[in-house]
């Protein structure tokens, strides 16, 4: 099992506290890392669509996600080796609660690959309709989305700062939109449509479900839990019921099947390996140590970021609008990744005030 989610066997409130905050941290850890991997799959995707001239979205989302199926093989032969091992030791059958868990980890997948899959493939067909900066606008409200079905949901408390930095965010994606689709008109290259954007919007919304879905249905303290296992089995269950909706698609004339040359192949397996299957179970576990809220702010960390690649891979100039866009981005996702801890002290030290208040 995972470091990140080893037994906790201190005692004392101070080192709970202690604990609890070492993991926060390394859940704030790997959200940066994670917007940093998407960014760079974001530069790879943009290449196989229009350098490399395979525009194929439905295609490029089931080959990601068939990818996960290896970490499954990879935990197969895991527990093959120890259950040798507990065999060997004569420690007794391990198989009963092994295959409960896997039973578990199978139920737990058929729930949220529908969303899953949905959310990714309406991302990426929505980047064929509409603008990158329209794209990453409607795609933070999933901020939005994520903090209501938190609070219905998983009954999350929302403090004033959580709010405040929503409102940061959602505010500075808006600015870089409209900077960036400013300097589209300019160029002459507007490709924003109606239908990419409501694309957009609903992927969002999906995701901002699929998010909460996962924190409800993997709960931190779940023992035995592995994230590579459970995204295993979405793999295992997309590769088996995704490939009837690639024949439908081309059935239907929306999405032409056709196979990827040499060098298209290999973009695709960089972009799977690394772009989806290793970011989306650090995000997983980003989001068992943090909260989804945290998680989701997070990913509009991209949007920064993605300024940053754009200049010093493709030369971009960027005006004082984008720029301060992106410093509300940065300044909410700092919020959030403290709005917990900070409030928590203000409303102790209120209370605090106010017990004074009565005793004199």
């Amino acid at each position: 099992m995972s470091s990140l989610h080893a037994p906790l066997l201190v005692s004392e409130p101070q080192s709970v506290m202690a604990y609890a905050c070492a993991g926060h941290r390394a859940g704030l850890s790997l959200i940066v890392l994670v917007a940093i991997i998407w960014v760079a799959a974001s530069q790879l995707i943009e290449t196989i669509f229009k350098d490399q001239s395979f525009d194929h979205p439905y295609f490029l989302t089931y080959f990601n996600t068939c990818g996960f199926s290896f970490w499954l093989l990879a935990s197969t032969c895991r527990r093959r080796r120890r259950d040798a091992f507990v065999e060997q030791a004569g420690e007794g059958d391990s198989e009963a609660p092994e295959g409960g868990r896997w039973r578990k980890y199978g139920k737990i997948a058929l729930v949220i690959s529908p969303a899953w899959l949905l959310a990714n493939y309406l991302f990426n067909l929505s980047l064929d309709s509409t603008s990158v900066a329209s794209n990453s606008m409607f795609s933070t409200t999933s901020n939005l989305w994520t903090m209501i079905f938190s609070c219905c949901f998983l009954g999350e408390r929302m403090n004033p700062l959580h709010v405040a930095a929503v409102a940061l965010t959602m505010g500075g994606a808006a600015l870089v939109a409209t900077s960036d689709a400013k300097a589209s008109e300019s160029s002459g290259d507007d490709n924003n449509t109606y239908l990419g954007d409501s694309l957009a919007l609903t992927s969002a919304f999906v995701y901002g479900a699929y998010t909460v879905m996962l924190k409800h249905y993997v709960p931190e303290k779940e023992e035995g839990l592995a994230m590579p296992t459970l995204f295993g089995f979405i793999g295992l269950f997309v590769m088996l019921g995704g490939w009837p909706i690639m024949v439908l698609l081309h059935l239907l004339g929306w999405e032409a099947f056709a196979l990827p040359s040499r060098p298209v192949w290999g973009s695709l397996v960089v972009n799977a390996l690394v772009g989806t299957n290793l970011s989306d179970v650090l995000w997983a576990y980003a989001v068992q140590l943090t909260t989804p809220l945290t998680a989701t702010l997070g990913l509009s960390l991209t949007v920064p970021f993605g300024m940053i690649s754009d200049v010093l891979l493709r030369g971009k100039e960027f005006d004082a609008q984008y720029i301060c866009g992106s410093m509300l981005v940065l300044l909410g996702f700092f919020l959030v990744s403290v709005a917990q801890q900070v409030w928590s002290r203000l409303w102790i030290t209120e209370e605090s005030s106010c017990s004074d208040s009565e005793d004199e």
